[in-house]
């Protein structure tokens, strides 16, 4: 019998692409799946979006919650999931139809915990049309990276993979004891490198399987008008899970090196005011980054 997978997908005012998202998921080549919408407590017209999905296929499981923010939705999707796969889909992204066929076809064949894939990313508009790939390509385009336990920690900072969910295809246990935390842009980052490091066996699929969109509703920009204790925090959470990686997976200290190196770029091209910068550098770059960590680098 086939594996039951689990999509959870948290829902927070998203009309514009909700339908969009439901409708990649409804035409899903692999049929084994239950969709647990996650409502927010939208105030606009996802919830009768969703219910319609509901209505026209018993896969699609509305919960309505109040607005208790990203992090606690994916909570809630946690605790009622059934399937023997978890993955996370973002209401406003896509994937494509061979999204979870592609990956539960490569846990099946390989025994692995945790199945990946590679994603596409947008600005705004709907996704683009791409060549579906096929199963000749999947064939020839998967690799197993069961025998180097230490390179799976690579996930987190490959650009292709990174630290997001919803390329993720991770077996049910893995989530046992993870709580994502409370910071709007972070609940991801947070705890990925946990459930990386539970997994016996990881496998990816080399090729894009979701469309990723980003807008300036979405989360990720949403964040950016938090302000600095907001990078203090995504610099907190960085230097967690980096001590982690270099106290358990040595291998891949220079990996994790170089994107703490590349977040700061970001935050300072983001952020944009140049004083603003120097604040940055001066809190925790240089205090946090470049002397606590900068001794585990070089120490051995």
């Amino acid at each position: 019998m086939s594996n039951m997978i689990s999509v959870i997908v948290t829902i927070y005012n998203r009309e514009k692409y909700l339908d969009e998202c439901l409708s990649s998921l409804k035409n899903q080549t692999y049929k084994n799946f239950e969709v647990l919408m996650i409502d927010d407590g939208s105030i606009d017209n996802s919830i009768n979006i969703a219910k319609r999905y509901a209505d026209e296929d018993n896969r699609f499981k509305l919960i309505q919650s109040t607005h208790i923010g990203f992090p606690a939705a994916k909570n809630l999707g946690l605790s009622k999931v059934s399937g023997d796969y978890i993955i996370f889909l973002d209401s406003d992204d896509s994937a494509y139809p061979q999204w979870l066929e592609f990956l539960n076809e490569a846990a099946e064949e390989s025994g692995a915990d945790i199945s990946t894939c590679y994603y596409d990313e947008y600005i705004d508009d709907k996704a683009k049309k791409a060549q579906e790939p096929d199963s000749e390509f999947y064939k020839t385009h998967i690799v197993c990276w069961a025998e180097y336990d230490y390179l799976k920690m690579n996930l987190i900072y490959n650009k292709k993979c990174s630290s997001y969910l919803w390329n993720k295809l991770v077996r049910k246990n893995l989530y046992d004891g993870i709580v994502f935390q409370d910071q709007i842009a972070l609940s991801d980052i947070s705890e990925i490198y946990k459930i990386v490091d539970k997994a016996n066996k990881v496998i990816q699929v080399q090729a894009p399987l979701v469309h990723y969109r980003r807008h300036m509703e979405s989360i990720g920009m949403e964040s950016i008008k938090s302000g600095l204790d907001y990078y203090k925090f995504r610099a907190d959470v960085l230097e967690q899970s980096a001590k982690f990686i270099w106290e358990h997976y040595p291998q891949t200290r220079f990996a994790a090196q170089l994107m703490l190196q590349y977040e700061l770029g970001r935050i300072k091209k983001i952020v944009g005011d140049k004083n603003y910068a120097k604040e940055i550098d001066r809190e925790f770059f240089h205090k946090v980054f470049l002397t606590s960590t900068k001794k585990r680098i070089f120490r051995d």
